[in-house]
Formats: structure tokens, sequence, C-alpha cells
């Protein structure tokens, strides 16, 4: 069972891993007036600076790693490792749900891997909850 939970959350990590070098925006060049594409190395290294522009998304990336690292060592702590994965789902949907926010046309395939990773593990953490409990009716 053990190998089962890293083979998958092996999988979900490579997924974030492989978002990192897909494009992930395209931002107007100031004064240009053309757009430049994003790729994720560069979003996860400015990133920060969205936080200036009340979008806090770029913090996903510490709450996604704390939650894998809380999934390999908590055995018990499904409710933590679900609230944790909320979190991570809750930040990163800020990219779309700031007052400052970026239209669909500018995010890139690289943002929709980068969220669905996010969303894998809330998903693999409440099937891990609902589904892995003893039958108690035996």
């Amino acid at each position: 069972m053990r190998a089962i939970k890293i083979f998958i959350l092996g999988i979900i990590f490579s997924l974030y891993i492989f978002s990192i070098f897909l494009p992930a925006v395209t931002l107007p060049s100031p004064g240009t007036g053309s757009a430049t594409l994003e790729y994720g190395y560069d979003i996860l290294l400015i990133g920060w600076f969205g936080i200036i522009f009340l979008i806090p998304a770029w913090i996903a990336n510490f709450t996604f790693i704390a939650s894998l690292i809380l999934n390999l060592l908590s055995k018990n702590n499904t409710d933590a490792k679900i609230i944790m994965s909320c979190i991570t789902v809750i930040l990163a949907a800020t990219t779309v749900l700031s007052p400052f926010r970026l239209t669909r046309n500018n995010l890139e395939i690289g943002f929709y891997v980068w969220v669905s990773s996010f969303i894998l593990l809330l998903l693999y953490n409440v099937a891990e909850k609902y589904l892995s409990k003893p039958n108690l009716e035996n």
C-alpha cells in the first residue's frame, strides 16, 4: 500500500515539475504593446511579486510541497492533508479570482497542469480518507 501511495504522489509531483517547464502565461510587455510568453520557471522565480497585486497564488507552491511532505510523513492525519490541499487549490484559484486577474486568454497550458497537480492531490487526500476506512459492519 505504501508503494502505491508513493507512486501516486510521485505522479502528482511529476505533473507539478512538468508544469514548471511549460508555457504558463502570456503577459503584456510594458510600453511595447506586445506580449511575452512566460514559462512556469519564470513565474516560480518572480511570482512572489504577485502578492503586491493581490494575487497570492505563488504561495500555493509552498502549501503544495508541505501537503506532499505531510502525505509522506503522516499516516493518520487525513484532515490536515485535506485542509492543506484545499488551501493550495484556493491559493492557486486567486490567479483568476483576483481583481487584477489574468483573463483565460492569457493563461497557457502550464498553468492548467500546475493547478491540475493541486486538484489531483486534493482528490487523492479525500479518496484516502473516505475509501481507506475499514469496513466496520463485518
